[in-house]
């Protein structure tokens, strides 16, 4: 047997199983490595639609898509495209035209952006590839979320903490309690003029 419709119209490939129950209208098995191959032409686009319509943009709700003129692979949402892998290996998140490995385009919303969220230390990280080290980190420390959490950013360069702000609006360079609005351990060069109440060398 190769091929089974049972009476629930489930189409089964390899099995006469079919799979979970909000996806079990096709199933194809095998004992080894498994999959499907979808081949256009060479300058032509090959697809899988989510539709929730017989007629108009419900047809494309929801699109995974490859362009074969331009190696692109496209994600839509809600009828519109929402990301694209380039042929390059660029990705692009609200913009077709990815200037960088990595562009999020968010128009006039300001409520759109990137969040990088977790439990501990969420980081932004830049290096050259080694994986050692990093060039620049942009960090949180996390360890407790909500409106009475502690919370304080980190910039660091070559793994090592240069600059903290406090969750009070403290600014500590080489230092990580910094003890005013700006903390500054080690020597400073100043040009132009400097006003203020008081120095302290310590």
């Amino acid at each position: 047997e190769a091929l089974r419709i049972d009476s629930s119209q489930r189409l089964l490939l390899g099995t006469t199983n079919e799979g979970a129950a909000n996806a079990d209208n096709l199933t194809i098995a095998d004992s080894g490595h498994a999959g499907i191959t979808i081949r256009s032409g060479t300058s032509s686009k090959g697809a899988v639609f989510f539709s929730d319509a017989t007629s108009g943009s419900g047809e494309f709700e929801g699109v995974i898509e490859y362009q074969h003129s331009n190696n692109n692979m496209l994600f839509f949402a809600s009828g519109s495209e929402a990301l694209r892998i380039t042929g390059i290996g660029s990705v692009g998140i609200g913009t077709a035209l990815p200037a960088k490995f990595l562009e999020v385009a968010v128009g006039n919303n300001v409520s759109n952006g990137i969040l990088v969220k977790g439990n501990s230390s969420p980081t932004i990280q830049i290096d050259e590839g080694s994986g050692v080290s990093a060039n620049f980190a942009l960090d949180s420390n996390g360890s407790s979320f909500g409106p009475t959490s502690n919370h304080y950013q980190v910039f660091r360069t070559n793994s090592t903490e240069r600059v903290r702000i406090t969750s009070g609006g403290d600014v500590g360079i080489n230092s990580t309690s910094p003890a005013a609005k700006l903390d500054v351990r080690g020597d400073s060069f100043i040009t132009g003029i400097l006003t203020a109440t008081s120095f302290s060398d310590s």
